[in-house]
């Protein structure tokens, strides 16, 4: 005789089976190998099943602390209501904050001087303030002219003291490095190259301000200048220059770890809340400068933001994106791999269940199918050593912000000759 299918308590279960005058004793070996008890107390009238040939008090039938279900209830080797899972895996919908590490690229040609200290203070509080209020790890690099005038000298909180009157060197914090260095509009893409593994002026970095930026952090630059910036050199070509310094912090030309966002004279938008996209064609000029083109189109190509330099009481347009930016929504997973069971086991794929809870409350227990080519609303189907949701419950959960699901999986008890 073969009983196929035969699910178990947490005990090692004795029964005796009846054809006229033979007994056929089954062993059947429970998902998760015993329990507080033993399996001797188990056998011993503890488990519920009786040992002898005749239902009592501590058989199969009539005992108060029958323990053996078929039915699923209480198996271990299923996930059944009521039931505990021989192993689980959970997902949910959350928020990842990447580390940024900012790149202010000023020009500090004396062309510039109307708009430098209007630059110095939004680098100062409307940067720091969107970037505290969105409670991310961040670091600022100013690649600019120290000093007065059409230089700058950032103050507390960013910088490590104050500029009135300007101090022989820059002070520094551990969020903020200044190196000085004079950026004129005709070598802007230069500059931001030359400097990166060069020692700066005071000493604070001796391979360049590379050593400011960390591994696995997104790279934002924010460009300043009022002129062309960097004629010579095309931004197709400054991106390739840049890619090949260091390819794991800036990416690849398929996969960028960097953007560019450039403050330039290019007319104001149709709208002058919103900067220009990386979407929208190269923007003319305006604020009586140059439109800056070759930043444009490095701002293009590497998904970034233009906005006008003149108008500096709104910048922060730009700077509330660029936080939004790195807040990152992770969606629910829609693939599950088979995780590991306990030891001795193996996962039996029929008693897997997914109980889905969406952000607004309730619960919904989606349906196994035995393919995606069966797939309904609210299903799931096994594939090798993966569980899939359908698309239509994939949709569902990953629109939902504030999904959860659970994964039961119970251990396959195998069959019993």
């Amino acid at each position: 005789m073969l009983v196929r299918g035969l699910r178990c308590d947490a005990h090692m279960v004795l029964m005796r089976i009846q054809f006229a005058s033979i007994a056929i004793p089954l062993v059947c070996a429970a998902c998760s190998g015993g329990d507080d008890g033993g399996t001797e107390d188990n056998l011993a009238g503890g488990g519920g099943v009786a040992t002898g040939g005749t239902p009592g008090s501590g058989g199969t039938s009539g005992g108060s602390g029958g323990g053996l279900s078929l039915g699923g209830g209480t198996s271990s080797g299923g996930t059944g209501a009521g039931g505990s899972a021989c192993v689980a895996q959970s997902a949910k919908a959350e928020l990842q904050k990447q580390a940024v590490d900012v790149i202010v690229v000023a020009d500090t040609s004396s062309s510039m001087g109307a708009v430098t200290n209007a630059i110095e203070l939004n680098i100062n509080t409307k940067l720091i303030d969107t970037l505290e209020t969105a409670k991310l790890d961040y670091r600022v690099v100013l690649l600019a002219g120290y000093g007065a005038g059409s230089a700058i000298c950032v103050t507390a909180p960013l910088g490590g003291g104050n500029c009135s009157p300007v101090p022989a060197v820059p002070a520094l914090t551990p969020r903020f490095l200044h190196y000085d260095q004079a950026t004129g509009s005709g070598s802007f893409f230069t500059i931001i190259l030359s400097t990166y593994n060069q020692a700066d002026k005071n000493g604070f970095v001796k391979s360049g301000w590379s050593e400011f930026l960390r591994e696995g952090s997104k790279k934002i630059f924010l460009a300043f200048t009022d002129a062309e910036s960097g004629p010579s050199m095309s931004g197709a070509v400054f991106d390739q220059k840049l890619l090949a310094l260091t390819p794991a912090r800036f990416g690849t030309a398929t996969q960028r770890e960097y953007v560019f966002h450039t403050f330039a004279g290019v007319a104001t938008p149709p709208n002058p809340s919103q900067p220009w996209l990386p979407t929208d064609p190269v923007a003319g000029a305006g604020c009586g400068h140059p439109k800056a083109q070759p930043l444009q189109d490095l701002s293009i190509l590497s998904g970034g933001l233009r906005y006008p330099l003149c108008n500096t009481k709104s910048y922060d347009v730009v700077f509330k994106t660029i936080a939004d930016d790195v807040v990152k929504k992770v969606t629910v997973s829609c693939e599950f791999p088979f995780p590991e069971p306990p030891a001795g086991e193996t996962l039996d794929p029929d008693t897997i269940q997914i109980q889905y809870t969406p952000g607004t409350g309730g619960k919904e227990t989606f349906k196994q199918v035995k393919s995606k080519a069966e797939c309904t609303a609210g299903a799931f189907y096994v594939e090798g050593q993966k569980v899939l949701l359908c698309d239509e419950a994939c949709s569902a959960v990953q629109s939902d912000p504030g999904a959860a699901l659970a994964v039961e999986y119970g251990c396959d008890v195998g069959f019993v000759k």
